[in-house]
């Protein structure tokens, strides 16, 4: 008891010490064998560390944090306790723990992946060489850096119908941009917008370059009277303008007689104000004459000092002479040392080509090295592939009618999936119409949805047939109408994976209303016969596409 006691102690103290280090948590295809497991975190050892005493692996994580501990004796062994404890890297545990197989840590989103443990980083990154785009079901920021992040398999349909920052071009006019930009602050000064004009004539919409000449000339625009600078103070419509001048004609000319009366003592006031203004005038030109004459006199002063100035300028010019020549001799004197440097330059060029030899030689043996690593990497590689190509075959062996159930779609669905009709009998007898739940084309495609007539299409037929309706979506406002299209529908054999009923195709024709957007609730359809009736009720042991009452239909695409 006492033993147990010292094994369990250390254990416990460990993982509260090593919080989240550890070995490797995945969700393992088979439960690893005991003696894989590291004998502090209970999982298969990362890097693993062997004890030399007793034998026993542990994660290097886990032995570091234990050998850092404080609240232990580090000096024994953490399993048995033996005093001197030593370890070494345990390369053959750690191979047979990358050998096993995992799944991918995105199982839960939908990757059916399996493979090594050493391939799991390869598979999640973006980038990888052995699943050319890694892992459909990781999540990646969007490339464009519009801050969103996106499991990889839908990065594409984002990146063409989602982003805000995705390249469009404008519908008015030539300018692209992004989403965000086009439909934000540039239909704010685009040109070629179409604006609706002010005064909601009958013109309607006019192009933002062309609204300042169109308002110039709008029938509807509110205008002042042409005599309106004679007093006239009423404003009307343009289309209106000559109607009010015909009418007020008495008024006109008398705001015009007002006007001759005001413009007449405006005429005299100014005579009396140029008067004045002349007076002044000739005061100003006496006082700027007296002004220049002082300037005159103050020019020459000035004069008298540049000519001073000019002396001193002659006595530098002879100083800059005699720096000049002591210059040149300063040149000559550089250009003695730079020979010299020159000279001690090519003897160390040559030392330079010497080195640059002997890292070619070192730069030469590295390459040898690296392409005998990417012989082994290349052979693992192609291990790799059988390993697929095996799961493939297996994969091929799998029974359809165990896994419909699994596939079966219940409303709002996106194509590919599988449709189930039950009760077929009953509602044959009654000549009774089946509607199965609405699906999307797309994510953010048309919503449509399947008419299943057991009886045919005019009842008593001999065949089972299958109408496609479309209905109003969420996205219909951002879809290309009519529909254009082939949509393709198949009925399944509940016997196994061959034998399926021939593929129907529904083509979308935009002449046909039944691919016209929906405005009410009335709606056309495509209607096809799918299959006869004598080999819907055929059983030879190939074939059974009618069983316990209950047919399938599979929606394979939608281009």
């Amino acid at each position: 008891m006492a033993a147990e006691k010292m094994k369990s102690k250390p254990k416990q103290d460990v993982r509260s010490v090593m919080v989240s280090e550890g070995g490797y948590d995945f969700d393992f295809v088979q439960s690893p064998p005991d003696d894989l497991l590291c004998n502090i975190c209970q999982l298969p050892a990362r890097d693993a560390t062997l004890s030399v005493c007793c034998g026993h692996s542990f994660c290097k994580c886990c032995m570091d944090c234990y050998l850092l501990s404080n609240t232990m004796d580090c000096s024994s062994c953490l399993y048995c306790r033996k005093e001197n404890f030593q370890s070494f890297p345990d390369k053959k545990t750690t191979r047979l723990v990358l050998n096993l197989q995992v799944f991918c840590p995105n199982k839960s989103q939908g990757c059916s992946w399996v493979g090594e443990l050493r391939s799991v980083e390869d598979h999640l990154d973006k980038n990888s060489t052995a699943s050319n785009i890694g892992c459909l079901f990781t999540e990646i920021c969007c490339s464009n850096e519009c801050g969103v992040v996106i499991q990889r398999r839908l990065l594409e349909d984002h990146l063409k119908l989602e982003c805000e920052l995705r390249q469009v071009k404008c519908e008015y006019c030539d300018s692209t941009g992004s989403y965000q930009w086009i439909n934000g602050s540039h239909q704010q000064e685009c040109l070629k917008y179409p604006m609706e004009c002010p005064n909601h004539c009958e013109v309607g919409h006019v192009r933002r370059e062309e609204m300042s000449v169109h308002l110039e000339e709008c029938p509807l625009a509110i205008v002042k009277c042409p005599f309106a600078v004679v007093g006239c103070d009423i404003v009307v419509r343009r289309e209106e303008r000559m109607g009010h001048m015909k009418e007020a004609v008495e008024k006109h000319v008398e705001c015009n007689k007002e006007a001759i009366v005001e413009l007449e003592r405006s005429k005299t006031t100014l005579k009396e104000q140029l008067s004045a203004k002349e007076q002044e005038l000739t005061t100003v030109k006496n006082a700027l004459q007296k002004a220049i004459d002082d300037k005159e006199r103050e020019l020459d002063r000035v004069r008298n000092s540049i000519d001073a100035i000019e002396d001193k300028l002659k006595a530098k010019d002879q100083e800059l002479a005699v720096v000049k020549v002591t210059t040149e001799n300063l040149k000559k004197s550089i250009d003695d040392k730079e020979k010299e440097l020159r000279k001690n330059s090519e003897d160390s060029k040559c030392e330079l080509e010497i080195n640059m030899k002997q890292l070619k030689e070192m730069f030469e043996q590295e390459l040898m090295k690296l392409r005998e690593e990417v012989k082994v990497t290349k052979q693992q590689l192609q291990h790799q592939v059988e390993i697929n190509e095996q799961l493939q075959q297996d994969l091929q062996s799998y029974d359809i009618p165990k896994l419909l159930p699994h596939l079966i779609g219940t409303g709002n669905q996106l194509i590919p999936f599988v449709i189930k009709l039950t009760e077929f009998e009953k509602r044959k007898s009654r000549q009774e119409s089946w509607h199965s739940p609405p699906f999307y084309t797309s994510k953010q495609g048309y919503k449509m949805h399947l008419m299943v007539k057991p009886d045919g299409l005019t009842g008593n037929s001999s065949h089972v047939s299958v109408g496609l309706f479309l209905m109003k979506g969420e996205h219909d406002d951002q879809l290309t109408w009519p529909v254009k299209g082939v949509l393709s529908i198949q009925l399944l054999n509940q016997i196994g994976d061959h034998n399926h009923g021939e593929l129907v195709k529904y083509k979308f024709d935009e002449c046909n209303k039944a691919c016209q957007r929906l405005v009410h609730s009335q709606s056309y359809g495509l209607s096809e016969n799918i299959i006869t009736h004598k080999k819907l009720y055929t059983f030879n042991g190939k074939w059974q596409y009618l069983k316990n009452d209950c047919i399938f239909f599979r929606v394979t695409n939608f281009q």
